[in-house]
């Protein structure tokens, strides 16, 4: 972190950013510098760990005894039948089915063994941009120009899509009927939080991801347990949804559950700050990148909005030098007042914190009109780009 910023909280309405987009696992990168990429763009692909699969097919003392249906060389999907086998005079059937999409490999029909190789898993760039470098089988650096705003918290896989705005205040609570068919592939924008029935709700819809305020970490954290144990089929079985895939280009494939989420101030029922708020109700509709695991190597979470609509020539980078001094917008981060906004009046003044020792302070002018002395640990900036 650049030194004389105290946080990574900010809210961009022209920036210069360059967003590394690394390989989960070990491949190759097809893109080179300079190429123009579109979330569409496959940047490379990844190696899986278990790139070879075994299926194995009944055999009897070396004799096949199922009927193969692909032969080596033939292409797969996941759960596609390869072979099949009656018994009981027609009344038994088994199938067996290839475990990945991929291609037949390798088949000895004395031991029933089948081979399948999985293919290479594609790795979309998810950005609008420009490829500004290449590390050989790792990752690539895309430099895009667009709207930024940090976060504090957040769950789930990088993804990428539409924008969809649901709630019209910074302090709303996104309710269950508020979801529905319409935010399939889509970034979900709340307000302040939500209810748990809201996420299984946007779950069963496919929503890609749902950008909140604040979420209590005890709902988070059975929400977390309720998706490790759902499949899509249980979702349809249960809720009647029919999940649309989502939009080309997105990170996740659409047959895999879950759901990212992003808190852009933390965990709690904390309402999301009206800079970030108004970016992205202004940015309704637009492409949108957000990751929800954060990089140990990062102090905050992104909030890309790439789309050409607000590409501009020049913008201000998110990690420029930004120093704490009259006139700033800050957030309060001590526990009688943490998620409150306000604006710095005066610096310099001694703070005695609880347990008698002094620190160096501030005085916050609150946008609720009370004036107030905090350590300067216990302020963070959020830091505020031109708009255009």
């Amino acid at each position: 972190m650049t030194p004389g910023l105290y946080c990574g909280l900010g809210t961009l309405w022209e920036a210069r950013l360059l967003k590394v987009r690394r390989l989960p696992l070990a491949g190759h990168i097809d893109v080179h510098p300079g190429q123009r990429v579109t979330p569409q763009t496959l940047l490379g692909s990844t190696h899986p760990l278990h790139d070879v699969h075994v299926v194995r097919v009944d055999v009897d003392e070396g004799r096949l005894e199922a009927v193969m249906l692909k032969s080596v060389g033939d292409q797969v999907k996941a759960g596609e039948p390869i072979a099949y086998r009656t018994y009981w005079f027609g009344l038994g059937y088994r199938e067996y089915c290839s475990p990945v999409d991929g291609k037949v490999d390798e088949f000895d029909a004395h031991t029933g063994t089948v081979l399948i190789r999985e293919h290479p898993r594609p790795f979309p760039s998810l950005l609008f941009g420009r490829v500004r470098e290449v590390v050989t089988g790792r990752a690539a650096v895309i430099e895009t120009q667009g709207r930024w705003m940090g976060a504090a918290a957040g769950w789930g896989e990088p993804v990428a899509g539409r924008l969809l705005v649901l709630t019209q205040e910074p302090g709303g609570v996104l309710m269950p009927h508020q979801i529905g068919r319409w935010c399939a592939g889509r970034i979900v924008v709340g307000g302040g939080t939500c209810v748990y029935e809201t996420l299984v709700s946007a779950l069963a819809h496919g929503a890609m991801a749902l950008v909140l305020g604040g979420l209590p970490y005890a709902r988070l954290a059975r929400f977390a347990r309720f998706v490790e144990r759902t499949s899509w089929e249980d979702l349809v079985a249960t809720y009647g949804t029919k999940p649309r895939p989502p939009e080309e280009g997105a990170g996740r494939d659409r047959r895999q559950v879950g759901l990212t989420l992003v808190l852009t101030e933390g965990f709690g029922a904390l309402a999301m700050r009206p800079e970030a708020f108004e970016c992205l109700k202004e940015s309704d509709g637009y492409w949108a990148y957000v990751e929800g695991r954060p990089d140990p190597r990062m102090q905050h979470l992104d909030i890309i909005i790439s789309d050409p609509a607000v590409e501009v020539p020049d913008g201000q980078h998110p990690d420029e030098v930004c120093h704490l001094e009259p006139g700033c917008r800050v957030r309060l981060l001590e526990a009688s007042r943490f998620g409150k906004l306000g604006t710095v009046v005066a610096i310099g003044h001694r703070w005695r914190a609880p347990d008698g020792r002094e620190y160096e302070g501030v005085r916050v002018q609150l946008d609720d009109g009370v004036e107030a002395l905090v350590g300067v640990q216990n302020v963070e900036i959020l830091q505020l780009g031109e708009r255009q």
